[in-house]
């Protein structure tokens, strides 16, 4: 395993799944850690917890990755305990599974402002402490549904391929200051998810919806 020793890793949505996962082969490898949760503040310091046994510092800090107001703070919180971010993992992400015209104005814009804007404002923030640094890594968890039309998940493909491209456009822009993008796409396998996620799945059958297939049209 590679030594991450006395590297800051701050990862969003840290107490279950990926970003948990990550959180612990960080604090592995000796990297302290940041463990942003949005609701489970007792999974989060499971992860803590967990992550101190490699006696490492880790911290979790509860912040919704939609609010801007929260990030500023979880970036504050990061550089008032460490002086310095060198790894930043965007992993918070969430989706609703629902038929085009089932989609709620509300639902769009809470995916938006998550999957997106958040990836967006917090990547703006830890970036420039990375330029002053001359060094860094942020890694943005994705999804396949960015690189393919998935069935029932209009909103996050769209803002998935919008990660994509962010990540490409960051990477050229402060390339030169020995910046390291890296942009993961896992398949469903690779999360966890809250069991309301599905509850508009139950009892259909994607033949019933052939508008909805994956693929091209």
């Amino acid at each position: 395993m590679i030594s991450l020793k006395n590297k800051v890793a701050l990862i969003t949505g840290a107490s279950r799944g990926i970003g948990k996962e990550t959180a612990l082969l960080f604090a592995r490898a000796g990297a302290n850690v940041v463990v942003d949760y949005y609701k489970n503040e007792k999974e989060a310091e499971k992860v803590v917890d967990r992550a101190r046994k490699y006696r490492v510092k880790a911290f979790s800090f509860q912040a919704d990755v939609g609010s801007y107001n929260d990030l500023r703070k979880l970036f504050d919180f990061t550089m008032g305990k460490f002086k310095r971010i060198d790894i930043l993992v965007n992993n918070a992400g969430i989706w609703e599974y629902a038929k085009i015209n089932e989609i709620k104005p509300t639902e769009l814009r809470r995916t938006l402002k998550v999957n997106l804007e958040g990836v967006f404002h917090l990547t703006q923030m830890v970036s420039a402490v990375m330029i002053k640094q001359k060094s860094g890594n942020i890694i943005n968890i994705s999804s396949t549904a960015g690189q393919r039309g998935e069935p029932f998940q209009l909103p996050l493909c769209c803002l998935q391929r919008g990660d994509h491209q962010f990540n490409q456009v960051l990477g050229s822009r402060i390339g030169s200051i020995q910046y390291q993008g890296q942009l993961r796409c896992p398949g469903m396998g690779g999360y966890q998810y809250e069991p309301k996620t599905f509850e508009r799945r139950e009892g259909r059958d994607f033949e019933s919806y052939p508008d909805e297939k994956s693929g091209p049209t």
